[in-house]
């Protein structure tokens, strides 16, 4: 059954890495901030929710997804090809801890990512491989993520993705340990009488500090494929 997106854009979901409302504010982030014409590496792309919902806002931009289940990748490939997205949207299958074996360094001008928001540690692992590394971090963690990040982008490029509350100051150690500076904080609300369990995040390569804060977003599931403690 294909899930409808935005802008008459599909997609066939990933039933071990579903899109979630956490995802699609990381696009709509992303999309609103990304200069003409940039070239964006969506980071473990899964099934390629992001990535499409980049390319439906934007026909400008040129999306790349990097996602290491071969099963995942395939699918992100057809739903790329269902959406006649193949000259806007390219799928490389391969391990982003492995990064430098995939690109050059500094080849986007941007950077997306959804990543697990659970160490291995915490709580028993989901008994499907791939339901395991849709939620924590089996196959990479967070400075991983942060890290693929920082090589692929130029100083001055910039790296957006969405993460748990909770794990704020996590999340901030981990991008700027590789240069990438925080620089402006959504947090996602489920309504007005609760507070926020997820945020979206823009850091900027080499930037100098200095945060800024949107105002609050309401959404209605935005963790509809995960949740946050």
């Amino acid at each position: 059954m294909l899930l409808p997106l935005e802008h008459g854009f599909v997609m066939e979901d990933d039933p071990h890495f579903p899109l979630g409302g956490d995802a699609v504010a990381l696009a709509h982030d992303a999309a609103a901030s990304l200069a003409p014409g940039a070239r964006v590496c969506d980071l473990g792309c899964g099934a390629g929710g992001v990535s499409l919902l980049l390319a439906a806002a934007r026909a400008d931009l040129s999306v790349t997804g990097v996602e290491l289940r071969p099963g995942a990748a395939r699918l992100a490939r057809e739903n790329v090809r269902k959406n006649r997205a193949e000259d806007r949207i390219r799928i490389v299958e391969g391990d982003l801890r492995a990064v430098r074996t995939l690109f050059p360094p500094a080849s986007f001008d941007a950077a997306a990512a959804n990543p697990p928001y659970r160490a291995v540690s915490e709580g028993k692992l989901p008994a499907h491989p791939d339901d395991a590394a849709a939620r924590t971090e089996t196959t990479a963690s967070l400075a991983d993520f942060c890290a693929a990040a920082a090589y692929l982008l130029p100083h001055g490029g910039e790296f957006t993705l969405c993460y748990p509350v909770s794990r704020l100051a996590r999340l901030f150690s981990a991008l700027t340990a590789v240069s990438l500076e925080p620089k402006y904080l959504t947090l996602l609300y489920p309504d007005a009488a609760h507070a926020p369990a997820v945020l979206v995040c823009r850091a900027r390569k080499g930037a100098r500090p200095g945060l800024a804060a949107a105002p609050p977003v309401f959404t209605a599931h935005p963790e509809s494929r995960r949740s946050a403690p």
